[in-house]
């Protein structure tokens, strides 16, 4: 899949982390957008994006752990055309009208956020890459999709994609 100029994805609830020459080299993903214990509806940071490519007719978007076998956080498909934001929202990820929620690498049909706190005795914290990607897709509706075959069929369909990294360091357990 070719890039296109100008589509463009990002969180403006992440901060960014610069170099010394002030270049970004990742965003990074504020306490309130995290979890500690068992997943619960939480905090979706919120995404917006613009340039999608003409003939674009729906988009998916998927969050994935890049530092933990690539576990996936969260599946969306069939988000209209004429979205371009998916807001920020204090209790979970806000489904745009017509879009479908598949179950994440937990089974869960949900946004499922960062851990915040490692667990006791897991050892030192580690930073994690969570990579958001939205596709432009030449279909309408991904038909016979399932968690299973998201990427089969978001590679098949995709017209573009872009992209967007964002890193968290869960903070160890407390004393």
């Amino acid at each position: 899949r070719a890039a296109v100029r100008g589509f463009a994805l990002r969180s403006l609830a992440f901060r960014a982390q610069r170099d010394a020459r002030g270049t970004i080299v990742s965003w990074e993903i504020p306490e309130e957008f995290t979890v500690a214990g068992e997943p619960e509806p939480t905090a979706w940071p919120g995404i917006v994006w613009r340039g999608a490519p003409a003939g674009t007719r729906s988009f998916a978007l998927s969050v994935v752990d890049k530092d933990n076998g690539d576990l996936v956080h969260l599946l969306v498909a069939d988000i209209p055309p004429d979205v371009n934001e998916i807001l920020s929202h204090p209790s979970g990820f806000p489904v745009p009208r017509g879009a479908r929620i598949l179950p994440n690498s937990f089974g869960w049909a949900l946004w499922t956020p960062p851990i915040g706190e490692i667990a006791p005795g897991a050892g030192p914290p580690t930073p994690h890459r969570y990579v958001f990607t939205l596709t432009a897709l030449g279909v309408a509706r991904l038909e016979g999709l399932t968690a299973e075959n998201f990427f089969g069929k978001v590679d098949v369909f995709g017209i573009a994609e872009t992209s967007f990294t964002g890193c968290h360091t869960p903070r160890p357990p407390a004393a």
